[in-house]
């Protein structure tokens, strides 16, 4: 059993159908990626997938368990986490204190002390800046710190949504180290990235999504030789 099955997933946005029949799984420790052009209902799936939105039909589940449309602070403690689009950190908190908000579950002083030093090892440019404020950081520096944030609840698996947006070259070669870090400890990632070749480093599974649908699935190997995929997210 994968640690998280979506099957036959439907959304809507009023009559506009977002996400259409569509089914994925991910397994311990594994990184896929999801692909699509703009409006091909990437988000909505990873939202859907989280309880941010709901679905209309399909199933979610998540260990074992039915979290279709649970409330997203119940899937977040099931062991789910969400990094979402734009980093969302609050900008006049300090780094730290900004972790210490994805730690609001740890009720252990010891345990989130320990949870910080985890996430300052691995993102080491974070822990130079640990009293500066979160809006004052890099936009990469800022990505590190929703990732990090993120791990502060002791998640399972991550869903990430376009984590190298707006980043230059070296950032995202970074966030992508990071990717690997995350799940060689055993954190699955699902991953929502339009820098393909980035994507295609790390992940070994792919989502291809189109008008709300799967229409391409595979490892990465086989998918990114494609003639779709080389034209038009590979520009080859």
């Amino acid at each position: 059993m994968a640690l998280l099955e979506v099957a036959e997933l439907d959304v809507n946005y009023g009559p506009l159908a977002a996400v259409r029949g569509l089914s994925l799984e991910l397994e311990e420790s594994q990184v896929a990626v999801i692909l699509g052009t703009n409006g091909a209902g990437k988000t909505t799936t990873l939202n859907a997938i989280s309880g941010a939105v709901r679905a209309r039909s399909g199933t979610v589940s998540f260990d074992g368990r039915n979290v279709t449309n649970s409330a997203p602070w119940k899937i977040s403690r099931s062991g789910l986490g969400h990094v979402p689009e734009g980093r969302r950190i609050v900008g006049p908190l300090t780094v730290e204190e900004n972790l210490l908000v994805g730690a609001y579950n740890v009720r252990s002083r010891g345990r989130r002390s320990e949870l910080i030093d985890d996430v300052f090892d691995t993102f080491p440019m974070l822990a130079e800046k640990r009293d500066e404020l979160g809006g004052l950081l890099s936009g990469g520096q800022q990505q590190m710190l929703a990732l990090g944030r993120a791990l502060m609840a002791e998640p399972r698996a991550l869903l990430m949504d376009e984590p190298s947006m707006g980043l230059a070259p070296i950032m995202v070669q970074h966030v992508m180290d990071a990717v690997q870090t995350i799940a060689a400890r055993g954190i699955a990632v699902l991953m929502v990235e339009q820098n393909a070749t980035a994507a295609f480093r790390v992940a070994t599974e792919v989502y291809l999504i189109e008008h709300g649908e799967v229409i391409l699935h595979g490892p990465v190997d086989q998918v990114q030789n494609s003639e779709l995929v080389r034209r038009s997210f590979l520009g080859i």
